[in-house]
């Protein structure tokens, strides 16, 4: 999967500097990485909450860097463990294309020389 980020656009659609947004995203970056092996026990533990909580985080962080490759796949789980009717093989499938995009996010910040961690 390639993901589509356009610095340009989402730096001039949010009104701030190139700058800023990397900066906010490495630091964005940063967290997710931790938060993806958070959500992937609590979906093994089957701890509905936490799962809710991180994928809310995630849709929201990255709908504010108008990143929706990865929001959008955070904010489907999100809706599927508040409704209550958790589906965990489709939950694990989407957690698989969330670790997939996220991946091919972490590539991007690396080839743009930001170092992300």
């Amino acid at each position: 999967m390639a993901l589509a980020i356009n610095v340009d656009k989402n730096c001039e659609e949010l009104k701030i500097g190139r700058d800023i947004y990397l900066r906010i995203l490495n630091k964005a970056v940063a967290q997710t990485t931790g938060d993806i092996v958070d959500l992937e026990k609590a979906m093994n533990g089957g701890d509905w909450d936490t799962v809710q909580k991180l994928s809310h985080r995630l849709k929201g962080d990255y709908d504010n860097m108008r990143i929706t490759d990865l929001s959008s796949v955070a904010r489907t789980m999100n809706v599927i463990v508040k409704s209550g009717n958790i589906n965990q093989a489709e939950l694990t499938g989407l957690f698989t294309v969330l670790s997939g995009v996220f991946k091919e996010l972490k590539k991007f910040c690396e080839n743009s020389g930001m170092g992300c961690r």
